[in-house]
């Protein structure tokens, strides 16, 4: 039986070969014979040349998932520069393998593009788009880029790459290994955040959790914070806590040259316990302790001192650190003395009263002090008082530094308003003298039961 045989219009029983269809005038049948010896049909071409298979034809020679493509001899032929296994699609692999979860595309390319989309339109609505999706509509992202003659209209601009996500879970962009993310624009990086956390902007390594590095030009800052509340008594423009912080803790902001003594100043908050009025806002320069701090009832306190929970005021350190400087106010402080009042041939006082108070402002101190005797026992001669709160110092060049303001009232028969006082140099004592060009001093004797004393004066502190 010959192998091939062209039958007009009409099959031969057990015959297979090239022959026309007897039913349907041009079209052409390609048969084969079964085992049986019926004739099969394997190819049938139709009168508008649409080839139909019976079955799905193999090919002995070729690519295993290869795609079929005719090369530059226009034969029909497939290789690895395009392979589909039914899901996945692999463009200039090395080799057939597209193993992955799901639908999978490999592109291989020795090339700048792997892979382009191109819209070749020009109008005011045009732009090319890469869209992945997933079982919901809602569900897709993608990036797309916008024409040169695109409308802007919001986050779309002319020219621009939109990076889009819709669904429920945002856009994560993340490297997998502990490599930094980077960002850049002018074909310069601008921003990095390394694979610890760290956000650095303007530099390559981080000096803390966000570091930022820039020029600061004048009227520039570095980091600028604009706040548009304009109705709001209070406007957070930013804010720092310390939700766990403990007593004694400061929370601080560092501004200066270095991390180094006296080469950085802070300004922080410094926490005693929760809603208390000890709680202070602080400053102070690297390297050393608090230097001005302002408590919650507005009372300030210097270098060394402590903040009154009541008043408002400021408070000086309880040891003045005195300054050169003829126009600074280094000291202030207030209390109370006592007077200690003696003969300068001794003798003792009893008192039904006594008291003393001072104000401390700079160097010069202002005393005020009274007293009621009950009793004097034995003593003579000039009437000493002492204890005053600071020792005297000359300021000029005579040694008596003060004299009284008022002088001293002495409700005694002999010296009933005549007496004055004044303080020696370097001393904490005051002596009397009777006020009558004699120099004629106070005498201890004349005080008795009910002589009352009092007086203001001021002096010189050393």
């Amino acid at each position: 039986m010959p192998a091939i045989i062209l039958s007009d219009n009409g099959a031969t029983s057990g015959s297979a070969g090239l022959k026309t269809s007897g039913g349907n005038d041009g079209v052409l049948l390609l048969q084969t014979t079964t085992s049986g010896g019926t004739p099969t049909t394997a190819i049938s071409i139709s009168n508008t040349q649409v080839v139909t298979y019976t079955n799905q034809p193999t090919y002995t020679g070729g690519t295993a998932n290869g795609v079929l493509y005719l090369n530059g001899s226009k034969a029909v032929t497939s290789g690895t520069a395009l392979v589909f296994d039914g899901t996945n699609l692999g463009v200039g692999t090395t080799s057939n393998d597209l193993s992955g979860s799901g639908v999978t595309t490999k592109i291989s390319a020795n090339n700048a593009t792997g892979y382009a989309a191109t819209n070749v339109n020009t109008g005011t609505a045009a732009y090319s788009v890469y869209q992945l999706g997933n079982n919901s509509t809602a569900n897709r992202a993608g990036f797309a880029l916008f024409g040169s003659s695109y409308t802007s209209a919001g986050l779309y601009r002319q020219d621009g790459v939109y990076l889009y996500a819709g669904g429920a879970g945002g856009v994560t962009l993340a490297s997998e290994q502990a490599q930094p993310i980077y960002f850049a624009t002018s074909n310069t990086e601008r921003m990095r955040l390394d694979s610890s956390g760290n956000l650095m902007v303007g530099q390559t390594s981080a000096t803390g959790k966000l570091s930022i590095t820039g020029t600061g030009s004048s009227n520039t800052g570095i980091l600028a914070i604009n706040a548009t509340d304009t109705s709001s008594s209070f406007v957070w423009s930013s804010q720092s806590f310390i939700s766990g912080m403990t007593t004694g803790q400061t929370n601080l902001h560092m501004v200066g040259k270095a991390g180094s003594t006296k080469n950085a100043a802070w300004f922080g908050y410094k926490h005693s316990s929760d809603g208390s009025s000890n709680n202070i806002l602080s400053m102070g320069l690297y390297g050393v302790d608090y230097i001005l701090n302002v408590n919650g009832v507005g009372n300030v306190s210097l270098y060394g001192a402590t903040t009154t929970a009541d008043g408002v005021g400021i408070t000086f350190p309880a040891s003045q650190s005195a300054s050169t400087n003829a126009n600074c106010l280094d000291d202030y402080e207030e209390g109370t003395w006592t007077p200690v009042i003696t003969g300068s041939g001794g003798g003792t006082l009893l008192y039904n009263y006594i008291s003393g108070v001072y104000r401390k402002i700079g160097s010069m101190v202002y005393i005020q002090f009274g007293v009621n005797v009950a009793s004097r026992s034995g003593g003579s001669g000039e009437i000493l008082i002492d204890g005053l709160p600071f020792t005297s110092i000359v300021r000029g060049g005579y040694q008596e530094p003060a004299n009284a303001l008022q002088s001293g009232a002495w409700a005694t028969p002999s010296y009933a308003g005549t007496i004055y006082m004044f303080v020696m140099n370097s001393t904490t004592q005051m002596r009397t003298r009777v006020q009558n060009n004699a120099d004629t001093v106070g005498d201890f004797t004349s005080i008795q039961a009910g002589t009352y004393m009092n007086g203001i004066m001021v002096y010189c502190a050393a």
